[in-house]
């Protein structure tokens, strides 16, 4: 048994699954951000999607300093990040709406981003010469 997550759903396999499950047509996760249409059901839904997840983390670990989206499907589709159902299920729910509408939130689309924190901290870890 498959159990899917939401993080499951914000990945590019997601957006193809949701591309399929709305539009009838089976496609890559790479065609599915390629056919992605800012207005159409596919970006409005998923976009939704990730304003949820994202609202969820930023509750979890409340994130006072803001929040930085990364990754292959929002660097590629920056519509999801700034769609306006990204916006209206972040902000979410009357309980945590204030403390929502404080946490700032950016899209890095530098896909090598995540490998230059790893070579930081290789160099923070190296011995001093």
């Amino acid at each position: 048994m498959k159990v899917c997550t939401g993080d499951h759903i914000v990945t590019g396999g997601g957006l193809a699954l949701l591309h399929e499950f709305l539009l009838g047509e089976k496609v890559t996760p790479e065609q599915a951000g390629t056919r992605l249409d800012p207005d159409g059901p596919v970006a409005e839904t998923h976009a939704r999607f990730y304003g949820r997840v994202c609202r969820n983390w930023a509750i979890a670990t409340y994130c006072l300093g803001g929040m930085v989206i990364c990754g292959g499907v929002a660097g590629h589709n920056p519509v999801l990040v700034t769609h306006e159902a990204f916006r209206d299920a972040f902000i979410g729910d009357d309980e945590y709406a204030e403390f929502m509408e404080t946490v700032q939130v950016r899209l890095n689309r530098n896909g090598l981003s995540g490998l230059y924190g790893a070579a930081q901290a290789v160099l923070d870890q190296a011995p001093a010469p």
